[in-house]
């Protein structure tokens, strides 16, 4: 025989209490959001004052990063040589919210769309984020990316994912530089970035005695010494 559940009259009460409250809540939240668009609106309105696209396009700029809003960035127009604002708009709130897929209403991917990913993936430590953009041959956008997120990790072994030398070794100087550990500029492949690497990374913590790794290069030794404090 199937048990009967009863509830007490305080429990209902307490349950019907707590339920009016949650819509309460979902109400309040609706208003402020409907305030913050009917708001949002009457400053836009304000932008159709000026008579020149370029300071319509900055007046939308500064009130798509006021309200973190992308959609008011599709407001700036894309001729008359304005198509940097809105990429810039783009970036600006993209990067304001932590929001990647804003980086893809960008036209320029090179300039703007290439920092859009980089400096979000950066800023979360998130090497899946690299992987949204799109390989182009003559782009290494997205090894650059590899690269930001290494820096922001302090993670070498992230360089190894990236198949251009150049890139690669900037790669291995920026994390030895943030974790100033000499030992990873040894993976450097240029002797000139490997040694300026020692060089910074002697300044940085005071040790002239990194300054002894430096190779082929006796004015840059010399220099690192005195840069790093030792008395001559």
């Amino acid at each position: 025989m199937k048990k009967v559940v009863k509830f007490k009259i305080g429990q209902i009460i307490f349950i019907v209490v707590l339920i009016v409250i949650v819509i309460i809540i979902l109400i309040t939240l609706l208003i402020k959001k409907q305030d913050l668009s009917i708001d949002t609106k009457a400053n836009l309105s304000q932008c159709d004052g000026y008579n020149n696209a370029g300071g319509k396009a900055s007046c939308y700029l500064e009130l798509a990063v006021l309200y973190n809003d992308s959609r008011i960035c599709d407001a700036i127009i894309t001729e008359e040589g304005w198509e940097f604002q809105k990429d810039s708009c783009y970036l600006q709130v993209g990067f304001s919210v932590l929001d990647y897929h804003i980086c893809e209403k960008i036209i320029d991917i090179e300039t703007y769309g290439s920092d859009c990913y980089s400096l979000i993936a950066a800023e979360k430590k998130d090497l899946s984020i690299c992987e949204q953009i799109s390989e182009q041959i003559d782009l290494p956008l997205r090894k650059i990316c590899y690269a930001a997120v290494a820096e922001a990790k302090q993670d070498p072994s992230i360089c190894e994912k990236i198949n251009q030398q150049n890139i690669k070794d900037n790669c291995y100087y920026s994390v030895a530089i943030a974790r100033k550990d000499p030992k990873i500029c040894d993976l450097t492949n240029i002797n000139y970035n490997r040694n300026s690497c020692y060089s910074l990374i002697a300044t940085l913590k005071k040790d002239p005695k990194i300054c002894d790794l430096i190779s082929n290069n006796e004015d840059m030794k010399d220099y690192c010494y005195k840069s790093a404090g030792e008395s001559s």
